[in-house]
């Protein structure tokens, strides 16, 4: 066995260093073409159901897309381990960190190619990343999403695009190695768009769609996303095919070549079509006219020509997709008999009011909102809002735009209820509002930047770029200028946000990746292969390697701690989350078939698995509640209670407990709060604890600031304040709610809460001014809502405790008028007419309350001590 040192000068040990360093860079390759293949394509049946679960498509897309991020971060850490050097220190001539450069150096590094400026911009953007998610309102909502495992705009999502675009950029060096790039992106596409062409005909074998029946999908699980995937594939393609028709255009290559692009970009571009979405339509109209028009400055009319004809081609073949299937009646796809054009022309025209889904009404609402967010920065009163004067510059944090939407959110439709949204329909307004204006000048940065620093390389070496380099720079630049259009109104997930980092790679890497007409001196050799060099050391007689040294046990010791920590936050996060979906599988038939165990057990096992994600607990909840009204007992409570009140106690102390472990996972999620405290009230009611009802008070106030304009949570909470006995406070927050709906109908709920606030007055204070207020109360409800049994109702039982009998038979006889099933009424009614020595009517309504379940001892025990005390007065007064 040799010893260290033998071992670090001994050539055989450096070859099998050369080698291992090898496949580590052919592995890391290969996962990034995986990484592109596979996450648009990845998918798990999405089937609708009662009990609300994490969207199965994304969460494979992202555990797929996290889990081989997570493994080239590990190669790259032997890398680092064999080679002793920074990641970037090889990478685009870049020897040693930006500082020790700074500040000559680097202007001098930058200056050699200007494509180096898109590294900066990326370096920005996650710092400002990495900034917000460490001073953010709630750490590890920025940190891990606020559904973990999902598709939203955690910091860890963005840290894996930068370590996909680092790769790419560091590791990118051959022609080959492009060639499988591009032929991969644009496979994918071609699938994509073939598969929402499959779809539009009704032909989706996969049974993957989820747009709602009317508009393809494909495998993205969304018509915008699809299309705004598309947008990015089909620039691509046209300027690679562009660069391969070289062969003179009289020739039968040339235009079999024409015809295999024409038909590749047909799949696409009908696909993008199917998808109807206007906002991708838009960005790739603008991405194939910026590239038409860079192509005929900087490459030629020649080049304009070819381009001119295979995307005129594509066209053609898809009307004839379109129309000839229709016109021969085969067609059988999802829009019915409604034309396809006529669909289209609808997508076109159609401005949908505001508070629609889909409408343009809808985003301007959106923005407007989120604008109010931005200069005013509002917090949940019930926290404090840490950092408040640096929250304009880092924002709130990743993936926190909606819990601080939902603070300015507007009211929308008919009943005037606040309007949500997970996203601001704005690439650049989402990250104003969660990484402040560091967010916004990042964001910009990462388009503008790519953009002017590739357009200033191709000024510079417009005569010393080769053809292949021209025409692909300017496609990718098309990609970033259509991407800014699109993300105007779009929303970046995770397929096509993954494909944009990749393009950005590729500007950074394209200017000495494929041969130029003059190459530049200063440009750097860019195929370091190692076995040509170990072969050139050897021709020299000596082997020297720069990879023994006696700090290779250090840093592996430090790459295995960091492999060690990086496989298992990818199990955690990532494999685990969709263990806890398969473990949920058949949650949903066996909650619907009655299986209450079964489901309990299913969410017991991903909750263990998944603990982070709300659904389950949700979800856990409910299977809990279901068992105080199912045949079935839950095993646990039936062993530890006495009798059917300690057994019902312990299901609600099951519930309130599942969701208050929610609210402390999911604290952005104002449902969950509400969740907490309907079962904090039911227990309550159960058990009559006073630190129950203060507990449900406040937990309902909570609920209410995170949504300030939903007057429906503010009845609530003053509903909540009636039932425990503090009408004063309740009178607040009707006031509160009344100030949001006005004079419209949505008014008639509070203002009848606003009586019995009153009616709960008098009985407090004895007063009959109380219950001369709940009567106009109950009045201004009945103008409201003339047709509202519970306000007439009540409004009779106001009368009656001002002792106005006959207004108060005549206010219970409208309410049975409106509903003849009113038990309560009855009853009521029954008290009314014995007030009032009207005792035959009474008993008459006592037999009509029971046959509806009123309680018939209550009510004749009540009557009989009215009419027995109506005797006594006779025989006093005689």
């Amino acid at each position: 066995m040799l010893s260290p040192d033998a071992a670090k000068s001994s050539p055989q040990v450096s070859d099998n260093t050369a080698v291992v360093l090898l496949w580590v860079q052919r592995s890391l390759e290969l996962l990034w073409l995986l990484t592109i293949a596979l996450v648009p394509l990845a998918f798990l049946r999405v089937t609708e159901s009662p009990l609300p679960l994490p969207s199965p498509m994304e969460t494979a897309k992202v555990a797929i897309f996290r889990s081989l991020v997570g493994l080239m971060a590990v190669l790259w850490l032997v890398e680092w381990g064999l080679k002793g050097r920074l990641p970037f220190s090889d990478a685009e001539g870049f020897q040693g960190t930006l500082l020790k450069r700074w500040p000559s150096s680097l202007k001098g590094w930058l200056s050699e190619r200007p494509t180096r400026w898109i590294i900066v911009a990326v370096v920005f953007y996650l710092s400002v990343v990495l900034i917000g998610t460490l001073l953010s309102q709630s750490l590890s909502v920025s940190l891990w999403g606020r559904v973990p495992g999902t598709d939203t705009t955690a910091a860890y999502t963005a840290i894996c695009n930068v370590l996909l675009f680092s790769v790419i950029v560091t590791h990118l060096k051959t022609r080959p190695q492009l060639l499988r790039l591009l032929v991969a992106i644009i496979s994918v596409g071609v699938v994509v768009g073939g598969y929402s062409m499959l779809q539009h005909y009704g032909q989706d074998f996969l049974r993957l769609d989820s747009s709602g029946g009317e508009r393809a999908s494909s495998t993205l699980g969304n018509p915008i996303f699809a299309s705004s995937f598309l947008l990015i594939t089909i620039t691509i393609s046209l300027a690679f095919a562009v660069q391969t028709l070289v062969s003179p255009v009289k020739t039968a290559k040339f235009w079999q070549k024409a015809g295999l692009w024409s038909l590749i970009l047909l799949l696409q571009l009908a696909g993008t079509v199917f998808t109807l979405s206007r906002g991708p339509w838009g960005g790739t109209v603008a991405t194939l006219v910026v590239f038409l028009i860079l192509l005929s400055i900087f490459v030629g009319r020649s080049a304009l020509g070819r381009a001119g004809l295979v995307l005129a081609a594509a066209p053609v073949l898809i009307g004839i997709v379109v129309l000839v299937p229709t016109g021969l009646g085969l067609y059988q796809g999802k829009f019915g008999d409604t034309p396809v054009l006529e669909q289209i022309e609808g997508r076109l025209t159609i401005i949908r009011p505001e508070g629609t889904a889909g409408g343009v009404g809808e985003r301007l609402e959106i923005w407007s909102v989120s604008r109010q967010i931005i200069t005013q920065r509002p917090w949940f009163e019930f926290e404090e809002s840490s950092l408040s004067m640096l929250r304009p510059i880092v924002g709130y944090g990743p993936d926190l735009f909606p819990a601080a939407f939902m603070l300015g959110s507007g009211l929308v439709g008919p009943q005037q209820l606040p309007f949500e949204t997970t996203h601001a329909h704005n690439y650049f307004i989402q990250h104003w509002v969660e990484l402040g204006l560091l967010g916004l000048v990042a964001s910009l940065g990462i388009f503008i930047l790519p953009a002017v620093a590739t357009g200033w390389g191709i000024l510079r070496n417009k005569d010393k770029f080769s053809f292949s380099q021209k025409v692909l720079l300017i496609g990718l630049v098309s990609v970033v200028a259509g991407r800014f259009v699109e993300q105007m109104v779009g929303v970046a997930k995770l397929s096509d946000t993954l494909l944009f980092w990749v393009v950005l790679a590729l500007l950074v890497c394209l200017p000495v990746l494929l041969p130029s007409g003059v190459p530049p001196a200063s440009e750097p050799d860019r195929l370091p292969l190692v076995r040509s060099r170990r072969r050139r050391d050897r021709g020299r007689g000596a082997v020297t390697t720069p990879f023994r040294d006696a700090g290779i046990y250090w840093r592996f010791a430090i790459a295995a701690v960091l492999i060690v920590g990086i496989l298992g936050l990818t199990w955690v996060k990532n494999v685990n989350n969709l263990r806890a979906l398969n473990q949920v599988s058949g949650l949903n038939q066996a909650f619907a078939d009655g299986n209450l165990n079964a489901s309990l057990a299913m969410l017991d096992r991903a909750i263990e698995l998944a603990p982070d994600v709300y659904h389950y607990r949700s979800n856990l909840g409910a299977v809990y509640s279901a068992y105080r009204s199912a045949a079935a007992q839950e095993p646990d409570c039936s062993l530890r209670a006495a009798d059917v009140t300690a057994y019902e106690v312990c299901l609600v102390q099951k519930v309130s407990d599942i969701y208050a472990a929610e609210v402390a996972h999911s604290p952005w999620r104002w449902e969950s709060r509400l969740d907490s405290a309907e079962a904090t009230v039911a227990l309550f009611r159960l058990t009559q604890e006073g630190d129950r009802a203060a507990e449900a008070a406040r937990l309902y106030r909570e609920t209410a600031t995170m949504v300030p304009h939903s007057w429906k949570l503010r009845n609530l909470l003053a509903q909540m304040l009636i039932a425990v006995g503090d009408p004063e406070s309740a009178l607040l927050e009707i006031d509160r709610s009344l100030a949001i709906t006005g004079d419209s109908p949505n008014s008639a709920d509070a203002i009848l809460l606003k009586g019995q606030a009153y009616i709960r007055l008098g009985h407090a204070y004895v007063g009959a001014g109380q219950y001369q207020q709940a009567v106009e109360s109950y009045n201004e409800g009945i103008r409201l809502n003339p047709k509202n049994a519970l306000a007439y109702n009540n409004r009779g039982g106001a009368y009656t405790q001002l002792g106005q009998y006959d207004p108060a038979i005549a206010d219970y006889g409208e309410a049975l008028r409106i509903d003849p099933q009113y038990a309560n009424a009855y009853f009521n009614r029954a008290l009314a007419y014995a007030s009032s020595g009207r005792f035959a009517e009474a008993w008459q309504d006592v037999g009509r309350a029971s046959e509806l379940g009123a309680d018939r001892t209550i009510l004749e025990n009540a009557i009989n001590e009215l009419e027995a005390s109506a005797v006594e007065a006779q025989v006093g007064g005689q």
